[in-house]
């Protein structure tokens, strides 16, 4: 981008974030899947466990409903801040236990993430 950069070496701001300006427009079009479709996959594949089922249905739709935290916590009957710390919580819970990893990327297989 010779040319771009303006006096004392700096990218004038409209030059700095063109490439990002058409992202939400993209997001747009692109939908998750509902809190509800969610939630009936996680409990056709976890129905063994009710907390844990609720646990992964939460993370799901926090990572893929395209849902705000307000309407993820309103569902939940929980504040936002804690739909983003039991999200965290159970991303951890993931990364230690292969066999739930496994339960999780075959629930988001059937939703087509």
């Amino acid at each position: 981008m010779q040319g771009a950069v303006g006096a004392g070496g700096e990218i004038p701001p409209a030059t700095r974030f063109q490439h990002t300006i058409d992202l939400p427009a993209l997001a747009e079009l692109t939908t998750g899947p509902t809190i509800e479709e969610i939630t009936n996959e996680v409990k056709v594949a976890m129905e063994e466990d009710t907390a844990l089922c609720r646990k992964a249905t939460l993370y799901l739709c926090h990572r893929y409903s395209r849902r705000t935290l307000k309407e993820i916590g309103s569902y939940f009957g929980i504040g936002e801040s804690a739909v983003s710390q039991a999200s965290h919580r159970f991303k951890l819970a993931l990364d230690n236990d292969r066999k739930l990893r496994k339960k999780i990327n075959h629930i988001s297989k059937r939703l087509n993430l």
